[in-house]
């Protein structure tokens, strides 16, 4: 679910035996290969399942995109496939 108003409001469905859930933002322009940087440092609770984020893509036109993987047995899970097949992976993984 993606909200646009003020903020951009995430929100996905639990997975089991989650302990915290990463969100990655990246610009548009970026893809592919890039997903983004790790956004737990926003989040006041990465064990919930929503993020909001406050700051508007800039300049006009442009946006953000958004990943999120899941942490399960203190172990971060892959961000699933591109379009192409291939494996999506993180520069910089959330610590």
């Amino acid at each position: 679910v993606l909200r646009w108003d003020a903020s951009t409001t995430l929100a996905w469905d639990p997975v089991a035996g989650a302990t915290r859930y990463n969100v990655y933002r990246g610009d548009l322009e970026s893809l592919p290969g890039d997903y983004g940087d790790c956004r737990n440092g926003s989040d006041p609770d990465p064990t919930d399942t929503a993020y909001e984020d406050a700051e508007i893509p800039q300049p006009v036109g442009t946006a953000f995109t958004y990943l999120v993987s899941v942490t399960v047995n203190g172990t971060e899970e892959t961000l699933g496939r591109a379009s192409d097949g291939t494996e999506r992976t993180v520069t910089t993984p959330c610590p």
